[in-house]
Parts: structure tokens; sequence; C-alpha cells
């Protein structure tokens, strides 16, 4: 038997970051700060062991998150006094348990039952314009609140066939209920937006197979959904977006077919073709109102391959890749522009760590990706408002040192080339940088 008590706290502070293309910024309301940005997270976990063939885990915990935002006037941050600027401060918390029943009484079988529960709670609050010096236009927001609660129920089986053959097969049901769903104007003063909720029942099986000593293959097919989130069905983003109470869940029936073979000389390889297809995809949109909204915005498909290769010709050096290429596709009749954004279609990453001796790693790396679709935020919005960006090829690389009881050292250079590239339209990425760090295990 285990029992454990974690706890994690993180404090912490950001900025944003500002368009380079927008000039003014679009939207103006663009020059935020979070003074505060913290994280709690408080759990117990236990293992236990019921007899010879079975046993039960658990996880209790209790989130919080708490922090703050400051909209500024202008880029010197200083003032909060023209129409839009505000303080709000958010206060999070959540609560759940988990567990997990697992049992091999039956010589064949593998038996999993797990149970989940959960509860979330955000509060927010705004003031506004709170350096204006006429206290007319000064307000505070009464507190609004927005509260889920989320439960699940599965079941999984691992059938041993034969020696060289696994059958698994799960099924789910999920649900969630928005309990709570407060916001405020000036015009409706505090209401409450059309509680929701939503009900899903997910399944997936595998065949997992052992062809010899040194071979393995999987083929999978799952169907699940994906409920919507607070921020989705709820947020404004600061008056730059719309609500989407009626936001329904996503839908997907993924299939998968993958191998993996390990060599002489510790060689390994492998890979996986994947397909999914996604009904009523959940995606955000712009409005002719120019502000975004997250819709169902039609079906979707998603298919691939992926291999990886990793060798050590000797003991001191270990060699390898791995490649990704995924296409993408979103059908909707009412948006025929729209383009699935975020993720590139290629994505290569190479690496090789020489160990000279017991304690020294040294390890460069190359990354390779190419565009990928990206939302342009102009003003006014542009008949196409997409474009690609984020092409690029990083060299990275590591220096990592073990000494004794149990500190390790590492320094490195990130982006080595000093490539110049962006990720979302607007926002370049960092340029070269060079850290140190170290880290002590007891």
């Amino acid at each position: 038997d285990e029992y454990t008590i974690n706890f994690t706290k993180q404090l912490g502070e950001k900025g944003a970051p500002l368009n380079i293309y927008n000039n003014p910024p679009v939207p103006p309301n663009s020059f935020w700060r979070w003074p505060y940005w913290d994280v709690q997270d408080v759990s117990f976990h236990t293992s236990n062991r019921l007899g010879p063939n079975a046993y039960l885990k658990t996880r209790t915990y209790y989130n919080t998150f708490e922090n703050g935002l400051n909209a500024y006037d202008d880029i010197t941050y200083t003032t909060q006094s023209l129409p839009g600027r505000f303080f709000s401060p958010y206060d999070d918390h959540a609560a759940g348990t988990s567990l997990e029943f697992g049992s091999t009484r039956f010589k064949a079988d593998t038996i999993k039952i797990a149970l989940y529960l959960r509860t979330d709670v955000h509060e927010e609050q705004q003031t506004s314009r709170p350096t204006n010096p006429n206290p007319a236009l000064r307000s505070t927001e009464p507190v609004q609140k927005q509260s889920e609660n989320t439960w699940s129920l599965a079941a999984e089986n691992t059938y041993r066939v034969n020696d060289r053959l696994d059958w698994v097969a799960g099924i789910s049901y999920d649900d969630y209920t928005v309990t709570r769903a407060q916001d405020y104007n000036a015009a409706r003063g505090l209401f409450e937006y059309p509680r929701g909720g939503a009900n899903a029942f997910n399944w997936q099986t595998a065949l997992l197979w052992r062809g010899s000593a040194t071979t393995r293959y999987h083929f999978s097919i799952s169907d699940r959904a994906r409920f919507p989130t607070f921020f989705e069905l709820y947020s404004t983003r600061f008056g730059t977006a719309t609500p989407n109470p009626d936001l329904g869940a996503e839908r997907a029936t993924n299939v998968e077919l993958g191998w993996e073979r390990t060599g002489p000389k510790l060689t390994r390889a492998g890979g996986a073709v994947f397909y999914s297809d996604v009904q009523d995809l959940i995606q955000t949109v712009v409005l002719p109102d120019t502000t975004t909204q997250s819709q169902n915005v039609g079906n979707g498909s998603f298919y691939g391959v992926e291999a990886f290769l990793e060798a050590r010709p000797s003991d001191r050096l270990i060699a390898g890749g791995n490649f990704t290429h995924i296409h993408r596709r979103i059908t909707d009749a009412l948006q025929p522009n729209l383009r699935p954004t975020g993720v590139p279609d290629n994505k290569l990453v190479l690496y090789a760590t020489w160990r000279p001796n017991r304690g020294l790693a040294v390890t460069p790396s190359v990354e390779a990706t190419d565009d990928r679709w990206s939302d342009m935020t102009t003003n006014p919005v542009q008949a196409f408002p997409y474009v690609e960006t984020g092409a690029h090829t990083l060299l990275n690389f590591d220096v990592t040192y073990r000494l004794k009881r149990g500190l390790e050292v590492a320094a490195g250079f990130k982006n080595l080339l000093d490539e110049n590239y962006e990720l979302a339209w607007g926002y370049p990425e960092v340029g070269r940088t060079m850290y140190a760090k170290f880290r002590i295990a007891f």
C-alpha cells in the first residue's frame, strides 16, 4: 500500500505581446499585463492491494487559480482611464476525486473500472477605468460566478487471446452540467446565460499483436466526444468575443494502425498511420461585427502518418529522429473560406546525444516545420482573414553534466541560428536564447 500527499504552488506574473503589424493595435485595448498569476494544488493519492488479484487507486484534489489583469491606456502601461480599460481579478477553484479498480482474478482478463468526479467554480469581477479622475466614470461590477459539475464512469477489459494477441475494449459515460453562468453589463445588470450541459457515450477498442520478441503492432478504433469549455461557451474576451451558450460538443471517430520494432544495438523504429473524422468541430470564427465566437463550424477530417527511428551505434552515442505529417480539412457550407489554424502539415525533429564519459551528455538537435494557417486580425476585417506562417528550422544545443549525490547542471542554446519566425501572425517567437539550470534530486 502507498499513501502520498502532494503540494504544488507557483507564483507568477506575465505580460502580453503586441502584434508587430498592427499600429495602432487591433483591438485598441491590447496593452495588457497580469500582475499576479498564481496556481496551487493539493492532492492525496492512495494505492492499495485488495488481495493477490486486485487493486484500488484513488486521487482527491483541490486546485486554486488566482490572477489579475490590468488593461492600460497606451504603451507606457501607466494609466487606466480610457473607455474599455480595467482591472479584472479572477478567483477559480476546482475539487474532485477519481477512483480506479483493477482485477486479474480471471486468468485471461484484466478488468478496470474508473469513476471521475469534479466541480469547477470561476469567479470574476471588473473595475472599469480605475485611474480616471472623474468618479462618475469609474465603476466596479458585482462578482460574477460560473460553475459546472462533471462526472464520468468508465470500464475497460484486456483479453489475452493467446501469448501474442491482446484485445482491449473500453466504454465510458461522461456528463457535465452548468450550474451557474452569470455575467454583467450596464444595460442588464447582473444576469445569467442559459445553463447548458451535455452527456456522451464513448467507446474504444484495440488489438495488440506481438509479432515476435522484437516487433509489436497495434490497431485501434475509438469514438468519443469533447465538451466545450467555459471559455468557449461564455467568455467575452473583454468585449472582443460573443458568447455562445448553445455551443455543442465535438465528436470524433479515430482509427490508427501502428508498429514498433527493436533491432540490434538497441535500434528502435516505428510509426503509425491515423485518421480522424470530426463532427461539429469547434473553432473560433470572426463575426461581421469583428468580434470572434466559438462555433460548431461543420465537419472535419484529419489524417496523416508519423514515424520515428532511434539507434545506438556505440555505447557513447544515441541518434534519432521523428517525423509527422498531418492533413486537416474542414467542411462548412456557410464558411467556405474557413481554414484550420495552428498546426503545420509537416514536422521533423533530429537529435543526437554523445556521452564521452558517464556524467557528461552533449545533445545537438534540429527542429523543422513548414507553414501553418494563422488568423489575421486587421481593421477592417479582410475577406480572407488567414495567412500561412510559421515555417522554420531551429538548431538547439545542450550540455548536461551529472554530478554525484543527485546534482545535475545544464547549459545550452535554443534557436542557435537566430531564426526569425512566427507561429501566429504578428507575434514573432524568441530568437537566440542561452540558458543555464540545475536540478537536485534527494
